[in-house]
């Protein structure tokens, strides 16, 4: 049994095959920047730059509650 393809059917094969390599590359590209940004924060840390564990935890604090202010959500 042969197959046959209407140019439809390759052309949409094609751009599929398109949409899959460009798909990798965008992968490609946000794994590369993901790993340039670690490696941006572990030199930040190696540096001494970190940020005291309160500080954080007191700055989402504060916008937890203006979260639950802006939505009127009861603590």
């Amino acid at each position: 049994m042969t197959s046959m393809w209407t140019s439809m059917q390759l052309c949409n094969r094609a751009l599929g095959r398109r949409r899959t390599v460009a798909q990798q590359r965008e992968a490609e590209e946000h794994d590369a920047w993901f790993r340039e940004q670690v490696q941006v924060g572990v030199a930040s840390a190696n540096a001494g730059e970190l940020v005291p564990n309160e500080e954080v935890e007191s700055r989402f604090a504060a916008r937890r509650a203006d979260t639950r202010r802006r939505h009127e959500i009861l603590p």
